[in-house]
């Protein structure tokens, strides 16, 4: 179970197998590099493909909180990229 408070976010990163999140608090946006930003509530599920460069954070006007499952290959989970700037957010 992961929480963010309002605007928080995490950097762009990848999951060798992927990632689901189950949205069970507040507005996830979720942005798949080259795509629009997506934004899932409570009850809503994403998946994020293996090895796509993704980021996702809370709204900023609320705090949000999901269910995120990934699993890992040789003790490894996820690769982490670069922050998001300004622009990104």
């Amino acid at each position: 179970m992961v929480h963010f408070e309002a605007g928080a976010h995490t950097a762009w990163h990848t999951h060798l197998l992927g990632q689901t999140l189950y949205v069970t608090e507040g507005c996830v946006l979720v942005q798949i590099d080259g795509q629009d930003v997506v934004a899932a509530k409570p009850g809503d599920i994403v998946m994020i493909p293996p090895y796509v460069r993704h980021w996702h954070s809370a709204s900023s006007d609320g705090a949000m909180e999901h269910f995120a499952i990934v699993e890992a290959v040789n003790g490894t989970a996820v690769t982490c990229m670069e922050k998001l700037t300004e622009e990104e957010i």
